[in-house]
């Protein structure tokens, strides 16, 4: 219809222009719903993704560094086994101790060393047993009675000849707590046909450090679990106390069934990585399982399914709320225009002053419900703003003037394209704004925005337009999101893998997974690196890894990796040298563990890690070379023993003459002279026996020895002037040690004579003594004020030259000794003395054999030396009332403290 109906006031309605702008109405506020819905239900969809995508990489990372932590603590116990089997000393001691001897100092000794390993490990208790079982040394000391467990547990131990590692467990019926224990025999490496004759057993707790690790989760997750799992027959076993209930621990079996999409369950199984499952609690949870190499443990790190996607769901909620709401009140205006639209046609021939009325009520009605649907708008937590193409803000709601920090009136000044986005981000959005042109498609991308206060802000902007009668874009419309929170939890994350990555690194470990039917491994670059290659570059099968073993290792390996792989061995660990790129060797440890089976039990993978252990093996060398030269100190002692024993026996045979001469004279009257008389004469044998009958036969040795030098030098080939040279050093050390030994005897036994005394005085006249010793030497000395003491002052000068001697002969190797003297606060009335140097150090690990005597901790070829010194210093400083201790590191120096009461 075209013509038009005028009221009285000559107000005019178009009727097909009326049809035509509700039809535009319509279709406006439908394509609006639709495009809210369509965004709506994509983002969550995305949100939806993105958080089980960020859940998935924080359990995965928690499982990882938990893994490796569980691997760590394991392989260190096994290790601390290793050094107590390996130890020669504690061996030989704990050798005797089992073969029936009394010796009381021996057990001393021997619950000493005992005492200090209990107290820096997790132990709960240590034990010596003998070849029957029965416990001969116990720490602590209150054992109870042992059950059949540990006497199957430690038949088994001994028959092997093999450290025997038993699993987290708890003995009911005795030790009625959660321990690994560790069997360890004694007698192995004695000889072929040796037998074991007893076994060491150590108990680890593992709540003091294995439970922790396990129970903790880095950040605040309120459903957050990982747990401790191995497998008993078609059981499952918990091994760790769980977080949503209670007494778990070796107590919690759940059968395996297939059906149930039980965690713990699929991880025993060989499943692996992250999966969707029922846990436990029967709640759904999203979860990591892995296996624990080098043990029959698998871990499972998870979280509620209900936790991870919360506040995806909050927020679907809250939109789904708002979209409904305008959902329902566009139907109402949709029904509300049809119904005036239907009232319109049914009264076309009423007066104009009814077409005007009415045309006014619906323009009113209109207004309202477009201040209905702004007011929606304006309440959305949800950034939304709509803009002209030239930059001008058209409308934009309260959450949007909150992101950018402008007040709504500032913004009707501010151009959305050049104002609000930085200028690096304007050639994206240029091109971003003529691919929605382009495509006609609503276009989702990410920029900045930058404030009012001049910070930036990250947004994904979700964007399309509304065309004009033009078909141009008349005006855009978008919904902005604010990234910061997933970007940090992006750099969060980021960081968290690279510090995992960082702790692989410093674990100097590699990780390999093995096709075992096809030969082809994927390594990890560590496992590349350690070899000498470039991870890019690094292709690993079997066949290469082989083909890289030391010729010596080939036959032994190959054979542990084939008869695990037929099942013959239970455990895959294996030590051997690997050929590297540089054409080195390096010593390599490889633990394995296959991870999945064909449906008719043939192995397909295996997974497993390679360390480098040279180093440990390089000190293990240096250990044997150490051990066989304590061995020789040793058996020189026990001559110079035999020697000392047979003079005594002298002086006891001329001490049993002189009591029966002197039975012959007046007994009350001569009884205090006589014993007096007696003792010196008896000290006088002695040092007449050690310096003629001792010192004579060494002195003709040492004269002869030089001559015969002198005379046949020119006629001895080398070989015998070595053998010359040998017999000569022999001497002069014999010497040493005879003189030593003398003082040593002489200190235990003379009268100490205190004054007060000026330790500045003495340090200062051992200097002087030694100066012209030491003059072509680079030295600087710091001493320090000494305070005045009481005591002996010959005994305290010994101490003194000892000590500063030591710390030249340790410093000889540097271009520039540093030697220290000084000292400092003690406990309540004492005063604390030291003497510290830059020299050779040594290891702390051995630092209780310091003071004994014969005890040195490095080669004699090294550094010169009886072993005798810093025994006297020890037995001086004994008597004066104080104590002895040293500290110090391998190549990084010494010092030497000991303390002396106030005056």
């Amino acid at each position: 219809m075209n013509h038009k109906i005028q009221s009285e006031n000559n107000y005019t309605i178009p009727e097909s222009s009326s049809s035509r702008w509700f039809v535009i109405a319509v279709a406006f506020i439908i394509f609006l719903l639709i495009t809210i819905s369509i965004f709506g239900y994509f983002d969550i969809k995305r949100q939806f993704s993105e958080a089980r995508d960020a859940v998935k990489k924080e359990i995965s990372a928690v499982a990882d560094l938990k893994v490796s932590q569980i691997e760590s603590w394991y392989k260190a116990n096994l290790l601390d086994a290793e050094v107590i089997s390996n130890n020669p000393i504690v061996r030989e001691k704990a050798l005797q101790l089992l073969s029936g001897s009394k010796n009381a100092g021996l057990k001393k000794e021997l619950l000493e060393w005992m005492k200090n390993r209990q107290k820096y490990h997790e132990y709960i208790q240590m034990v010596l047993f003998d070849s029957k079982g029965m416990p001969l040394l116990s720490v602590p000391a209150d054992l109870a009675a042992f059950d059949e467990a540990h006497n199957k547990y430690f038949q088994a131990a001994l028959l092997s000849e093999n450290i025997l590692p038993i699993d987290l467990h708890r003995d009911h019926d005795v030790w009625n707590y959660i321990h690994l224990s560790i069997y360890i025999p004694v007698g192995i490496k004695q000889g072929a046909d040796s037998t074991a004759k007893g076994a060491w057993m150590i108990q680890i707790d593992p709540y003091q450090l294995l439970y922790p690790l396990i129970q903790t989760w880095p950040s605040a997750r309120y459903s957050a679990e990982t747990l401790l799992v191995r497998r008993e027959g078609n059981d499952i076993l918990f091994l760790n106390e769980l977080r949503h209930r209670k007494n778990t621990a070796l107590e919690l079996r759940i059968p395996i069934d297939p059906k149930r999409r039980l965690p713990a369950a699929m991880a025993v199984i060989g499943q692996k990585g992250v999966i969707d499952g029922i846990d436990y609690r029967n709640v759904p949870v999203l979860a990591d399982l892995r296996s624990i190499p080098g043990t029959n443990w698998f871990m499972v790190a998870k979280i509620d399914r209900k936790e991870v996607y919360a506040a995806v769901r909050k927020g679907a909620w809250k939109n789904g709320a708002i979209l409904l709401t305008l959902l329902l009140a566009s139907l109402s205006g949709i029904g509300f225009v049809l119904k005036q639209r239907n009232n319109q046609l049914l009264k076309q021939r009423l007066v104009s002053e009814q077409v005007r009325r009415s045309a006014a009520e619906a323009l009113n009605e209109s207004r309202r419900e477009t201040g209905f649907f702004a007011g929606l708008l304006e309440k959305s937590s949800q950034p939304f703003a709509a803009g002209y193409p030239d930059g001008r803000i058209k409308f934009c709601n309260a959450a949007f003037a909150k992101l950018v920090g402008y007040s709504k009136e500032e913004l009707k000044n501010i151009n959305w394209a050049s104002d609000l986005t930085p200028p690096e981000w304007l050639g994206v959005q240029l091109e971003k704004m003529k691919g929605l042109s382009n495509t006609n498609r609503s276009l989702r991308y990410e920029k900045e925005y930058i404030r009012k206060d001049g910070s930036r802000v990250p947004i994904e902007v979700y964007i399309n337009f509304i065309k004009d009668e033009k078909e141009t874009p008349g005006y855009y419309y978008a919904f902005i999101n604010d990234t910061t929170e997933r970007k940090l939890a992006d750099k969060a994350l980021r960081e968290s893998e690279e510090r995992l990555k960082l702790a692989l690194m410093a674990a100097n470990q590699g990780i390999y997974d093995l096709n075992i039917e096809t030969g082809e491994a994927e390594t990890s670059p560590e496992y590349a690196t350690m070899l000498g290659y470039d991870p890019a570059d690094f292709v690993e099968t079997n066949t290469k890894w082989i083909e890289r073993l030391h010729p010596d290792d080939r036959e032994r390996v190959s054979g542990t990796y084939k008869a695990y792989i037929h099942g013959n061995l239970p455990v895959y660990q294996v030590e051997f040298r690997q050929h590297i790129k540089s054409g080195d060797w390096k010593w390599i440890l490889s633990l394995g563990k296959i991870i999945e089976y064909s449906a008719e039990g043939r192995p397909l993978r295996m997974l497993g890690t390679h360390t480098d252990i040279t180093d440990r093996k390089l000190a293990e060398e240096r250990m044997l070379a150490d051990s066989n030269e304590i061995r020789l100190l040793l058996e020189e002692a026990e001559k110079s023993r035999r020697v000392l024993l047979s003079v005594i026996e002298d002086q006891k045979q001329a001490q049993k003459q002189i009591q029966k001469l002197n039975a012959e004279l007046e007994q009350r009257v001569q009884e205090r002279t006589a014993r007096f008389e007696a003792a010196n004469r008896e000290l006088e044998a002695f040092s007449y026996s050690v310096s003629h009958d001792l010192r004579s036969p060494l002195q003709h040795i040492t004269g002869f020895a030089e001559l015969l030098y002198k005379h046949a030098a020119g006629s001895l080939d080398e070989k015998n002037m070595h053998y010359l040279k040998i017999i000569r050093e022999s001497t002069v050390r014999m010497g040493t040690l005879i003189d030593d030994l003398l003082s040593f005897s002489r200190m235990g036994r003379s009268e100490m004579m205190k004054k007060n005394i000026s330790l500045d005085a003495i340090v200062r006249e051992v200097i002087n003594d030694i100066k012209m010793e030491i003059k072509e030497r680079n030295i600087e000395w710091k001493i320090c004020p000494l305070p005045e003491v009481s005591g002996d002052p010959a005994m305290l000068k010994l101490v003194y030259v000892n000590l500063i001697s030591n710390a030249l002969k340790f410093t000889k190797e540097q271009s520039k000794a540093d030697i220290e003297i000084g000292s400092m606060s003690g406990d309540k009335d004492e005063i604390c003395l030291y003497v510290k140097d830059n020299g050779a150090g040594f290891d702390m690990k051995y630092v209780d054999k310091l003071f004994g005597l014969f005890q040195r901790l490095h080669r004699a070829e090294e550094f010169g030396g009886t072993g005798l010194g810093l025994a006297n210093i020890r037995r001086i400083i004994n008597r004066h009332g104080g104590k002895t201790w040293a500290e110090g590191s391998v190549n990084e120096g010494a010092t030497f403290y000991f303390t002396l009461p106030e005056r």
